[in-house]
């Protein structure tokens, strides 16, 4: 069986184990499927279902996003309104993701760190229970993890159409959750990592945006019909600002609290009852900014508390209410991932690996900043553990390839001409 062959076979058993696990954690927490803060998803999909579009109680919507909702109407109107349809949907998805993975992993450092990185995308406990939720992680990953293989393939191909299935990507991207911008407003930083030249930057960069632009225009266009506004995103990045930027925000990040109890507080603010959504959310847009500029210290301290909150292996540090088995599952697999993919740390110094590995340091860090500005969880940051498995599949190949030149040299002279021959690749 030649290389390929055999590359093929062993990514069809990492999808084989990647269903297993994310079905059956599916099957394990059904009774809680639907039991999220993620009910008006459910509301969005049986409006668009029923015909009455992106609506709540009648009512044109516009605080959250179309495409995971859309997706979610059409498990619904395949396998009916219960966890089986979703969870298939998502898992579907997670089987997509992988392939993007793998691909991702074999452009930038070959087959064996792709399989490696798809092999503990298929396994990682925190994916697979987002996946047995009516939340939209799945989607927003899939359309990230598209947009990060779409772009080394543009960059590394010089093709205007790959350059589209970028912008294509994360437009799809912004409409599941809108940070996904920082990450394209550094488009052009990303292809001078990976070795574009400056006319094929702008010309790929320009190519991207376009189509980006164009995926969201309809939602666009909706909301400026609807609500007589440019809204090209949700109408809640206000109020997230604000939540993340408030009297009692970084406390409540702290103890694990969820920041949706800010609003209902007795100390809050409140909008004016005549405001529609978009007007409400820039109210709470700018009670943030006001409270940053009015307490730099504690804001400059929340700050710190939303990095750890970010990067924490405690769950948001500490949740209040998690089962130890959920904590446990989670540092089993968080903590050794993050140690692998700080292990490829050294690999700077390699000028062949340096732009490859700044290429997926950057968006760690661009996340990760954009998230402390607003507010940040474990579930915020899981998307881009698949770099982290990147990188921590580096680690291990060339960890066994370090092993494995360390038997070469201690092995008998005689075996040297076939370990040699073998090296070569000349048969």
């Amino acid at each position: 069986m030649d290389g390929r062959r055999r590359t093929a076979v062993a990514l069809a058993g990492v999808g084989v184990l990647l269903v297993g696990v994310r079905l059956g954690m599916a099957a394990h927490l059904r009774g809680t499927f639907f039991a999220t803060r993620y009910e008006t998803m459910d509301n969005l999909a049986n409006s668009l279902i029923h015909g009455h579009g992106f609506s709540i109680s009648g009512k044109p919507y516009v605080e959250e996003l179309p495409i995971y909702p859309l997706l979610v109407a059409a498990a619904y109107e395949v396998g009916g309104r219960n966890w089986a349809s979703v969870a298939v949907m998502q898992t579907l998805l997670d089987l997509l993701t992988m392939v993007f993975l793998f691909a991702l992993g074999r452009r930038l450092f070959g087959p064996a760190v792709g399989l490696l990185a798809a092999a503990m995308f298929a396994a990682y406990p925190y994916l697979a229970s987002q996946s047995a939720q009516l939340i939209d992680t799945t989607a927003f990953t899939t359309a990230l993890t598209a947009f990060f293989y779409c772009t080394v393939r543009a960059a590394q191909t010089r093709r205007s159409l790959d350059a589209a299935f970028a912008g294509l990507a994360v437009g799809a991207a912004y409409l599941v959750r809108p940070t996904v911008s920082i990450l394209a407003l550094a488009l052009p930083l990303s292809f001078a990592l990976l070795g574009a030249g400056r006319r094929e930057i702008v010309r790929l960069t320009a190519v991207a945006a376009a189509v980006g632009v164009i995926v969201l225009v309809p939602w666009t266009v909706r909301n400026a019909i609807q609500f007589h506004a440019f809204q090209p995103g949700a109408a809640k990045t206000g109020t997230n600002v604000w939540k993340g930027n408030s009297k009692h925000g970084a406390q409540y990040i702290a103890d694990g609290l969820s920041l949706d109890l800010l609003p209902f507080l007795p100390d809050a603010p409140h909008p004016a009852k005549n405001l529609g959504p978009i007007g409400r959310d820039s109210f709470w847009l700018h009670q943030g900014l006001d409270w940053i500029r009015a307490h730099p210290g504690d804001w400059l301290h929340g700050l710190g508390v939303k990095f750890v909150a970010f990067w924490s292996w405690d769950l948001n540090p500490t949740t209040r209410g998690d089962s130890g088995l959920k904590d446990t599952l989670y540092k089993l697999s968080f903590l050794p991932l993050l140690v692998l993919s700080l292990l490829a740390v050294p690999g700077l110094r390699d000028g062949a690996r340096r732009r490859k590995l700044l290429f997926l340091a950057l968006p760690l860090f661009l996340f990760t900043v954009v998230h402390m500005l607003i507010f940040g969880y474990t579930r915020l940051r899981v998307p881009i553990d698949l770099l982290l498995m990147v990188l921590a599949g580096l680690t291990l190949v060339d960890t066994a390839r370090l092993l494995g030149g360390r038997r070469a040299a201690a092995s008998p002279a005689g075996a040297e001409p076939a370990l040699d021959s073998g090296g070569g690749g000349s048969g």
